[in-house]
């Protein structure tokens, strides 16, 4: 039962990685054409550096 749990928390850290990262790059890319939402450009980068930190101590055991 724990393994599923850890599974589950494994997806979910990757599932904010994997988003987060999505939206840094499309604020990038809307930096240059439209203009850029700043609060939630930062909130997207915080969020990626915590779930990449998660996901890594998740991974180590």
């Amino acid at each position: 039962m724990k393994d599923i749990a850890w599974l589950i928390e494994v997806l979910i850290s990757l599932m904010l990685t994997v988003v987060s990262g999505f939206f840094v790059v499309c604020g990038i890319m809307n930096l240059f054409t439209y203009g850029v939402d700043w609060l939630k450009f930062i909130g997207a980068i915080v969020v990626l550096i915590v779930s990449c930190y998660w996901t890594e101590t998740l991974m180590e055991g």
